[in-house]
């Protein structure tokens, strides 16, 4: 029993050190020519002016100033059937990986989308920070709805005329 629970916690030991490291982005794909699908870099925060993400050929830069838009979403990293999916679910938890896409005109104002693997603890400052830095962004995950109650909203003008709009509706059978 000891030496099985020493062979779970060495196992554990070393997952966590060939774990990657929580600043690992990689490059997914997009329009940005200079980068490869499949590169891993950083993401470097230090400029006010724009995001760059380094990797070991090329850099590329985002100017704030110039994002559209951006969204983050998460999906499975294993699709598994109804009946797998339960039966994982029930011993441990599902793996996602994180997406962020981000739609920015570059320094020619020619559009481009790039998409980037995130770990998730990246996008609790990530998101903010784009919000923050990229004021005119429009962000999918956002919520445009009114807060206001329905009952307080004013009701669209009846635009139904003639005799069937004021006829009583028929019973029901």
């Amino acid at each position: 029993m000891r030496k099985t629970i020493a062979a779970l916690l060495l196992l554990a030991a070393a997952s966590l050190l060939f774990a990657a490291d929580d600043g690992d982005v990689t490059y997914m794909g997009g329009t940005a020519t200079q980068m490869k699908e499949g590169a891993a870099g950083r993401f470097d925060f230090s400029s006010a002016s724009q995001l760059r993400f380094v990797s070991a050929g090329a850099v590329l830069e985002i100017p704030y100033g110039g994002i559209e838009s951006f969204q983050h979403t998460r999906e499975a990293a294993v699709h598994l059937g109804v009946a797998p999916a339960i039966a994982v679910g029930l011993v441990a938890a599902r793996r996602h990986n994180h997406y962020v896409r981000i739609t920015y005109k570059d320094a020619n104002q020619v559009l481009q989308v790039v998409v980037f693997e995130v770990p998730k603890a990246m996008t609790a400052y990530l998101m903010p920070m784009l919000k923050a830095r990229s004021p005119q962004a429009h962000s999918p995950s956002e919520c445009d709805c009114s807060l206001e109650p329905i009952a307080q909203r004013p009701l669209p003008p009846n635009t139904t005329t003639g005799s069937a709009a004021s006829a009583a509706p028929a019973p029901a059978r």
